[in-house]
């Protein structure tokens, strides 16, 4: 169908766990609905927030052994919608979801043969725990959401968009509605600030029939079921009522309550958005224009131009970690406390405390010292943090950061304590461990060789806040900064002229313009870090321009010859044997950052008419005291004595070099050599 995003999915990237989802059934059984492989960061947490229960699966394997598993699950469904559209005041309502979804980890190779599940609402079990088919129907297809950049997946958060009643011939249209839907949620803080650390995909399977299910209205209604027969609420759509057939089976009225749209078929969305396995987030668009919507593990909504402005609170509750700041009392929600109170083993979410002393307050770093505490509304602005009472579905036992933000009302901001949830999650190992370096090049830890004289670029893909640079990367050079400043999501690069030296950059990027606290954003910085190594660097290559007292030691100091005999056309050495004694010189080398499988290589020129031999003598003594000895030998040239000739030996390294010796000789004799060009080449070894 030529499908696709168009930007290279990056699918594969980073470790990998291998998950099973398990779909619970009213009749008490379990089906797994897929089993694939997701990113390592969107893996199952055992620790339950709100709107969550701990469930333990226990799978049986096909070698005997029992594996027990305890994982959190999303079992709450939340009709928090105004009663008009339009209304900023929200019309919270909680109702929990019997059968979830479960997602499980189980080992590679793993061959389950029987799997169990124990809820607060019963025990499930599957007689077979094979993947299922999908369902009836085409699988879906990912297609593009104009706008929105593919990252890798290991290194972003995930939201998946499906559609229901949607046929195959308003494939564009559930794009366009797609589109919109992210478009309304990336509209809001910190959801924009954030924009590119989130991939969105759609996933298109088309739908027997356009809409939702309508049940239709019967004064004194009492079936509260997920799917109702009849509706207890009147409106214009439950007067006349209807019944189609869609992927998910979406329908209004879900549980009892008119603008509660629930996708009813859980095991078709999680058969689905396993096409994307590992979804931070699932949502549903359903092509209805019917005002409604749902929260929750899986959040819903119509394509009411006034339904989807919910959103960016219901994935406060399911990205966020965050708590609803109502004060209206809703029986039976569960308490929590920051003070541990007797009896209350729930702590509170991060915008919800029930401790009122200022030292104590976990947002204190957020109020301002001239802010009272608790404080009074309304304030200005509306989003000033400080304790205001109320919240958590109480008016007199919990406070909440700010007076009237996004978790209370819509249209309203979220809030410096609800926003910073984001980042904290995001770069926090918590849940999605995101990096503000998406990769590097070369890759992370290389050893780079370089030439004197070469240019090696350094580049690094930044993520950062939009629509501002708000990352600050930092670049050293064996420690020492050589450039600094803010920059925008993109590639940036350093350059580095290589010198024949060794040497470690260092690139470091951290937030400095988001939603984290001042004194959180150490929790973004990361690091990427090279060792810049020469390609091929000259250890000793004298040449004798230099006084020989310089460089050399010995007893042929005055043996320097500076003239056109030298075969570079300057100065050599012109060493002159005597009946009396051997001449000597010697000096001590330094092999900077030199390795095993290094090779090494000792070259040189002379021109000798000594009747005894002349030799360049180079010693190693290795890290490990081993000792290796290179020797070049020149013997007099009577046929051509302006002739130079040419002597090289070289090896590889095994060890490291821990000192060096290179010596010149002339016994005693009669006669005379001109050496030039003298050196020791280094060749780093590559990797």
């Amino acid at each position: 169908d030529g499908d696709g995003d168009g930007d290279g999915d990056g699918d594969g990237d980073g470790p990998t766990v291998r998950v099973l989802d398990v779909a619970l059934g009213s009749d008490g059984s379990a089906t797994v609905v897929a089993d694939s492989r997701v990113p390592a960061s969107s893996a199952p947490s055992a620790t339950a927030g709100e709107d969550e229960q701990v469930v333990s699966v226990d799978i049986a394997l096909a070698s005997g052994e029992v594996l027990r598993r305890d994982v959190a699950v999303a079992d709450v469904v939340r009709a928090e919608l105004p009663l008009e559209p339009g209304s900023t005041r929200l019309e919270p309502t909680r109702v929990t979801d019997p059968t979830p979804v479960v997602h499980v980890v189980v080992p590679d190779g793993a061959r389950p043969t029987g799997l169990t599940v124990r809820t607060d609402q019963g025990t499930f079990r599957a007689a077979d725990p094979r993947p299922v088919g999908r369902p009836v129907g085409r699988a879906p297809v990912r297609i593009a959401v104009p706008g929105y950049t593919f990252g890798p997946r290991s290194n972003r958060l995930d939201i998946v968009v499906l559609g229901d009643g949607y046929t195959a011939a308003q494939r564009d249209q559930f794009a366009a509605d797609a589109k919109r839907l992210a478009d309304d949620v990336f509209a809001v803080q910190p959801y924009a600030a954030y924009r590119s650390f989130v991939n969105v995909v759609a996933l298109f399977a088309p739908s027997a029939q356009s809409g939702a299910d309508q049940p239709a209205y019967r004064a004194g209604c009492t079936d509260q079921r997920p799917a109702p027969g009849c509706c207890p609420e009147s409106s214009a759509a439950a007067q006349t009522g209807k019944r189609v057939r869609t992927r998910y089976d979406s329908t209004f009225c879900a549980f009892g309550i008119q603008r509660l749209l629930v996708p009813i078929d859980d095991r078709a969305i999680a058969r689905d958005a396993a096409a994307y396995p590992g979804a931070d987030q699932v949502l549903v668009v359903v092509n209805d224009p019917s005002y409604g919507g749902a929260g929750g593990a899986v959040a819903s909504v119509s394509t009411n131009p006034a339904a989807s402005s919910i959103l960016p609170h219901e994935i406060g509750h399911s990205l966020l970690g965050l708590d609803d700041e109502y004060t209206t009392p809703t029986p039976g929600y569960p308490p929590c406390s920051d003070r541990r109170r007797n009896g209350v083993r729930m702590r509170c979410d991060a915008n919800i405390t029930d401790v009122s002393d200022r030292s104590r307050i976990k947002w204190r770093r957020w109020i301002s010292a001239d802010t009272p505490v608790p404080t009074s509304g309304p304030v200005s602005p509306e989003d000033r943090i400080g304790l205001f009472l109320g919240g958590h579905y109480s008016a007199d036992t919990y406070y909440r950061p700010c007076d009237d933000c996004l978790m209370r009302s819509l249209d309203r901001p979220m809030g410096a304590v609800g926003s910073e949830q984001l980042p904290l999650r995001l770069f926090g190992p918590r849940r999605f461990d995101v990096d503000l370096i998406d990769g590097a090049s070369p890759g992370n830890g290389a050893t780079v060789l370089v030439g004197t004289g070469e240019v090696q670029s350094f580049t690094v893909d930044v993520l950062s806040t939009a629509p501002a640079a708000g990352t600050q990367l930092t670049w050293t050079v064996d420690g020492a900064v050589v450039s600094s400043g803010l920059v925008a999501t993109g590639p940036t690069t350093l350059t580095l002229n290589g010198d024949g030296a060794a040497h470690t950059v260092k690139v470091t990027a951290g937030e400095a313009v988001g939603a984290l606290h001042p004194s959180d954003r150490g929790l973004s910085r990361t690091t990427r870090t090279w060792r810049v190594r020469p390609r091929a660097q000259v250890v000793a290559n004298p040449g004798f321009e230099r006084k020989l007292g310089t460089t050399w030691r010995g007893n042929a100091r005055k043996a320097r010859v500076c003239s056109d005999r030298a075969r570079t056309k300057r100065c050599s050495a012109r060493l002159v044997a005597s009946p009396k004694r051997a001449v000597v010189l010697a000096q001590a080398l330094r092999l900077a950052s030199v390795d095993a499988g290094d090779r090494l290589v000792l070259k040189g020129f002379a021109n000798s008419a000594a009747n005894k031999p002349t030799t360049a003598t180079l010693r190693l003594v290795g890290t490990d005291g081993s000792r290796s000895t290179l020797v070049l030998k020149w013997s007099a040239d009577r046929r051509d004595r302006k002739r130079y000739v040419a002597r090289s030996r070289s090896l590889t390294l095994p060890t490291g070099v821990r000192s060096a010796t290179l010596t010149l000789k002339l016994p005693r004799g009669r006669g005379a050599t001109n050496l030039d060009d003298l050196s020791v080449l280094v060749t780093a070894a590559p990797g």
